[in-house]
């Protein structure tokens, strides 16, 4: 269609589009849309009117600031929003705009060598030096210090510092009375401009501090200094902000499926459950290996928290896949999970209590690099109200907001998705309302929930759909809507509360906005699959996407409109769902002043018509309360020219009704909605309002009635890209060019070809889906061998859609504009076939196939009766399937059937044998726990390293003489208070081992234990605590060695040597004499001489949590060591079984058969044992 037939209708919307490429004049100065600066609001509690200067006050003050020897940070104010050209030559001019501190503010850096003149006459309003009390949390204003800043050696050291740590907030005029001056760990933020890796070194110089993290994405450090020095380091000029770190951050704590849709996305015709999406559990400790997780969950690697069962009852709530209970499943039980903990109070350095961004940092940066993650759920919050922290906290911007916005934005390698929960403060009576006490719950939300780009959830309760009675409320201390939505995570009745995966093995219940975060991230995870299936040619959804489609199909709860208690209302994963399917979801960017425009067709008789927006922000500068940098308009005009405006909440009446009177400059998300939409077409705009930080500013748009994203550059699609010899498929073409009329509905033709198609090029007439659409479809058939297809096709054709595009608006003219698809019809072959990770109760099919396919294993007990599946709906050419919920000692039969994209079909049943293996017999766990009786005193337990898979093999006996092997006393005293630990480093290089894991070092607890990896102080001897940590407990109990008796550590050449001498119970009088012993070549030697205490857990642990199939050792029932070395298994007679077993052992390179001890396998081990043999028993 020639361009110069359009109407007026279709010049205007080539405008508007014309616009959003960046063809808009640039911005005229303080025209009546230009947004300024009026008043800004510090986060110290001040409020500064902004003022222009003169040009010869403009003069004066650049001379003055710009000779300031070591100092180049300057505040500024603009007229106008810049545009980057305009930016570049205030930066020639020697002005260096560096944060944006919304609107027109900024902070830059001034040259010394600046042009007065030249600055006097550009968009410049005014410049000044940066007050340092505006770089200062209000805390740190007023001399207030936190005990979790403090350096806990300092607090062990000092018994007055000690006092005042227990009591709380501290200031430091309290310190300095009592003549302490410890040090304390503060955030520091540098300006943008400045080198973090030189400033930092220079500034622990300065003040002899120590630099103990590094938060690249928001160019800040946690360093310790003296704490009077900081109102001194505030004042520097690399300093931005400086700010208490946050307390330790803690966990927040059936029918959620049904409420959210789960359970019909999980079956046909969606067949979603999250296959390919990797899930990043970040919580307070790690997951257990349950088995609904099957071999899907992935420890980080620099992980050493203990088990967490709130990481693990979120882990199901995502992705558990109902092994145990299909009634507990989780939202995406395909998904994989990747689960990384906080190692320690104050993440990457010891000694603090605080939490560090640069370990949250770190530990995403390992998921999203090494693990390829997709996707966060953080459960976590720092609980304000319930643990007594400063009520004006709540609703705060703080540098670890900063730091989360910078990774959704893509600061790690790119953009990334992060669900976060909302919080629980309302269970608490702290901390209601605004910081003057006002408004009753709302102000409720506390950081790091205060953020801008994460999705930040609610919770209701799944029977009732009302919001919980603990979950926080908005709005932020700047009026920003929280949260941003709600989803299901308690029950009023039912089960009370939500049900899923325990690291006990089980299952148990738990309320909160953390059990309905890891709801949403996993709808979150189906969404993923599904936008992958739907847009196989684009990167996955970026979050702001993500927090828009959940928005826009969300059932509006409370008020109409969004409020500040379900945020933008209750998510429905079905909705969202078809949103993608359906298309009406797409990501663009606009420029400062530039508009993008698209158009909506709404039917008849469609209820409501939605259109939400989101954006993922720059990060705000934390010295302000204002966090939004970039901000977008959202605007509607409906088929008569009427404009709709987005909702808006009034903070000053947070429980008041949202309005659509008035544009939004708060939020970076927005949604207009329009009940009993008149059908026709809509035209909907996005405009760069201020755009501060650029050139451009991406966002994600998502609407509920049919988005028709057209240009003048046409496009065209042959509904996918790879089809079988037999079929039907529809062609679409939109070109804005082709709708002359927005009355009419017309047609174009396009030319359908195929490799094979002898005719000629044949000619397909599409037709205008509606008046206004711009939007033409038909359908058409192809086939191999039926001659009344539209177009024969053979295997391998390129099957080709074309037409002519008169006008692509760039000049071009009748371009040809095609679209390929390939016919496979060939069916997958299935290549290879193993079984790996073959466990009791789980095993994983590892399938090769010669092309991408999704693939199906049916499984059973016997070819015949193959009752079980698991699938992989993802193409791909290597497959990997874990099964679960199977029964030990079981030989298992299955067949693999695989589906290519083009829908072509194959079963592989291993010639009609199907494809077999066997699980083995559950280990034993070496532990026994017991209540009353314990019966190992005079014992020794002596567990040797084997290839088995128990890892060890055990032997008990009588203590020799009735004493310990070492006399305690020999070694140095361990000095333990109550319920504490202490490292042990090992000399020389050598290393302990258990279940064939090194150590260097290790942690003698006074409770009876030694750990691995981390310390433990748990006094509660339960067997989810014994397991949750690498450990050796030789009497876990309640012991309290500060009260008598003394612990000891000893090295020999060969071993370590840990005794506990008469030490007693906590609160009692007994005394209780035990001894280990960890030989260099993993030997595990338990001898206890006196025991007194009647209920403990004598055993090992692997550090992976409390197996599902744990049942008890009975540790004294153990065979006695042989004195016959060639009675390999222990009958007590020699024959054939042993010469077998010995075979068997070799094989295995277990340790049990090196004869000489040489650490190897060879001629000379069997040489020994045959003479050993011949020798016979003594």
């Amino acid at each position: 269609m020639n361009s110069g037939s359009r109407t007026r209708n279709s010049v205007r919307l080539a405008i508007a589009l014309a616009t959003s490429a960046g063809m808009a004049s640039a911005l005229n100065a303080q025209t009546a849309t230009t947004p300024t600066t009026t008043t800004l609001k510090w986060s110290s509690g001040q409020n500064e009117t902004v003022r222009s200067m003169s040009a010869t006050q403009l003069n004066e003050s650049i001379a003055a600031l710009s000779a300031r020897p070591n100092q180049s940070r300057v505040l500024v104010h603009l007229e106008y929003q810049v545009t980057q050209a305009q930016r570049a030559q205030l930066a020639a001019a020697g002005l260096h705009l560096t944060t944006s501190l919304g609107s027109t503010s900024f902070l830059a850096t001034l040259d010394q060598d600046s042009n007065a003149k030249m600055l006097s006459r550009s968009a410049l309003a005014s410049i000044s030096q940066i007050n340092p009390t505006h770089k200062l949390h209000r805390d740190l204003q007023s001399d207030l210090i936190h005990p979790w800043m403090l350096s806990q050696d300092d607090v062990r050291k000092h018994q007055a510092l000690r006092e005042l740590s227990d009591a709380g907030v501290m200031s430091i005029d309290e310190l300095n009375a009592k003549g302490l001056d410890p040090s304390v760990a503060v955030i520091v933020m540098f300006h943008t401009d400045a080198d973090r890796l030189v400033e930092s070194a220079r500034l622990a110089q300065d003040f002899n501090g120590q630099v103990l993290s590094h938060i690249k994405s928001v160019n800040s450090i946690v360093i310790a200094i003296k704490a009077d020095q900081i109102k001194q380091l505030a004042a520097d000029d690399a300093v931005m902000w400086v700010e208490p770190p946050l307390p330790a951050m803690q966990d927040l704590n059936s029918s959620n499926r049904a409420l959210v849709g789960a359970d019909t996305l999980n079956s046909l015709p969606y067949s979603l459950d999250g296959s390919g999406v990797t899930v990043l559990v970040y919580d307070g400790g790690k997951m257990f290996q349950h088995n609904d997780f099957g071999s899907r969950l992935t420890i980080g690697a620099t992980d050493t928290a203990g088990i967490s069962d709130h990481a693990t009852h979120v882990g199901g709530t995502i992705g558990g896949d109902g092994t145990g209970n299909i009634n507990n499943r989780g939202m995406a039980p395909g998904v994989d999970f990747i689960s990384f903990g906080f190692e320690q109070d104050g993440g990457l350095t010891e000694g603090f209590l605080y939490t560090d961004p640069g370990d949250m940092e770190a530990d995403y940066q390992s998921a999203i690099i090494t693990h390829n993650a997709d996707i966060s759920n953080n459960s976590i919050g720092t609980n304000t109200a319930p643990n007594g922290y400063p009520c004006d906290w709540t609703g705060n911007y703080n540098v670890t907001s900063a730091l989360i916005d910078s990774i959704a934005k893509g600061s790690i390698d790119g953009p990334f998705r992060i669900v976060w929960a909302n919080g629980n403060e309302r269970q608490s009576g702290r901390c209601q309302g605004d910081d003057n006490g006002n408004f009753g719950e709302f102000f409720s939300t506390a950081p790091p929930a205060c953020a801008k780009n994460h999705i930040t959830v609610g919770s209701v309760d799944s029977d009732t759909d009302f919001t919980s009675s603990f979950s926080s409320w908005g709005p932020t201390d700047d009026g920003r809507i929280k949260p941003d939505i709600s989803a299901p995570g308690c029950q009023s009745g039912g089960d009370g509360g939500v049900t899923s995966t325990s690291s006990s093995g089980g299952y148990n219940v738990k309320c909160g906005t953390s059990m309905a975060s890891p709801t949403v991230t996993g709808v979150a995870a189906l969404i993923l699959e599904q936008y992958r299936i739907t847009f196989p040619d684009r990167d996955d959804l970026m979050n702001a996407t993500l927090k828009a489609l959940f928005a826009n199909t969300a059932e509006d709860r409370g008020n109409t409109g969004p409020d500040y208690k379900y945020g933008y209302g209750s998510i429905r994963g079905i909705a969202a769902i078809d949103t993608v399917i359906a298309e009406n979801i797409i990501e663009s960017e606009v420029s400062q002043g530039g508009t993008y425009a698209g158009i909506i067709i709404v039917g008849a008789g469609e209820s409501e018509l939605k259109v939400t927006i989101a954006w993922d922000d720059a990060p705000a500068a934390p010295a302000v309360t204002n966090a939004l940098v970039n901000d977008l308009d959202l605007r509607i005009i409906d088929p008569n020219g009427d404009v709709v405006l987005p909702w808006t909440l009034d903070p000053a009446n947070p429980n008041g009704g949202a309005v659509q009177s008035v544009a939004d400059h708060l939020n970076n998300i927005e949604q207009v909605s329009i009940m009993n939409p008149i059908p026709g077409a809509y035209t909907v705009e996005v405009r760069g309002f201020n755009i501060p930080v650029g050139p451009s500013q991406t966002f994600g748009l998502v609407t509920s009635s049919t988005l028709i994203n057209c240009s003048s550059a046409g496009i065209v699609s042959l509904g996918g890209n790879i089809f079988s010899c037999d079929g039907a498929t529809t062609v679409k073409v939109v070109d804005c060019d082709l709708n002359t009329s927005d009355l009419l509905i017309e047609t174009v033709d396009v030319l359908i070809d195929a490799d094979s198609n002898h005719l000629g090029p044949l000619t397909l007439t599409l037709t205008e889906t509606a008046a206004e659409s711009a939007t033409f479809t038909a359908s058409f058939t192809f086939s191999e061998s039926n001659p009344a297809a539209f177009i024969h096709v053979n295997e391998g054709d390129s099957l080709t859609v074309s037409y002519i595009d008169a006008d692509n608006g760039s000049g071009g003219t009748n371009v040809l504009v095609m679209a390929a698809a390939t016919i496979d019809c060939v069916a997958p072959v299935v290549q290879n076939v193993t079984v790996t990770n073959v466990e009791p109760r789980a095993a994983t099919v590892n399938i090769d196939l010669d092309e991408a396919a999704s693939v199906i294993v049916n499984y059973g007990t016997s070819i015949f009766s193959l009752n079980d599946s698991v699938s992989a709906n993802s193409f791909m050419s290597t497959q990997a399937l874990n099964i679960t919920g199977l029964i030990d000692q079981t030989t298992y039969v299955f067949t693999v059937q695989a589906q290519d994209q083009a829908g072509n079909m194959s079963t592989d049943d291993n010639g009609g044998a199907g494809y077999t293996f066997t699980t083995p017999d559950v280990p034993d766990f070496f532990t026994e726990q017991f209540g009353s009786g314990l019966d190992l005193e005079g014992l020794t337990l002596t567990l040797t390293p084997s290839g088995t898979a128990e890892g060890y093999t055990a032997t008990i006996e009588p203590l020799a003489g009735g004493v310990l092997p070492f006399e305690p006393t020999d070694g140095s005293i361990v000095s333990l208070s109550d319920d504490d630990s202490d490292l042990i480093n090992i000399s020389d290089g050598n290393t302990v081992l258990i279940y064939g894991q090194a150590y260097g070092s290790f942690y003698v607890g006074s409770n009876g234990y030694v750990t691995f990896g981390s310390s433990d102080t748990d006094y509660t001897e339960s067997l989810s605590d014994h397991f949750d940590t690498a450990r050796v407990s030789i009497l876990f109990d309640d012991l309290n060695p500060s009260s008598s008796g003394t612990v000891y550590q000893q090295q020999l050449a060969d071993r370590m040597i840990i005794s506990y001498d008469q030490v007693t119970e906590y609160s009692n009088t007994n005394n209780n004499t035990m001894q280990i012993e960890l030989h260099f070549d993993g030997t595990i030697v338990l001898s206890w001489e006196n025991i007194d205490s009647g209920d403990a857990i004598c055993g090992i642990s692997a550090g992976n949590g409390q197996d599902p199939d744990f049942f008890m050792s009975d540790l004294s029932t153990y065979q006695a060591p042989s004195n016959c070395p060639a009675d390999i298994n222990g009958d007590g007679t020699l024959n054939f079984f042993d010469v077998s077993a010995f075979l068997v052992a070799f094989n295995a390179q277990d340790p049990a058969v090196d004869f000489n001890g040489d650490g190897q396998y060879n001629f000379f081990d069997v040489s020994a044992f045959l003479n050993l043999f011949d020798a016979g028993c003594p």
